[in-house]
């Protein structure tokens, strides 16, 4: 499981436009973080792969139709 699987996973998933200055969220991940002594973040400027949820978004085996530069690089569909 993947470091992003596993904080969606206690978390819960976030969508939205404004889930990144959502005070909220802000609180929560916050409170995650104290809770388990994360010492250090590392972020990204943007998203990390196609933001549309295979089996939500578009059906499971597909590509995504929003998003053709992910065209065969992530999810079910993901060729070698």
């Amino acid at each position: 499981m993947s470091c992003a699987h596993f904080l969606v996973v206690l978390l819960g998933q976030r969508q939205g436009v404004d889930v990144t200055t959502n005070p909220k969220v802000q609180q929560e991940m916050k409170d995650f973080f104290l809770q388990y002594g994360v010492k250090q973040v590392a972020m990204s400027p943007g998203n990390m792969g196609c933001p549309h949820e295979e089996g939500e978004d578009f059906p499971y085996g597909e590509d995504c139709p929003f998003c053709p530069f992910w065209k065969g690089k992530q999810g079910s569909n993901q060729k070698e």
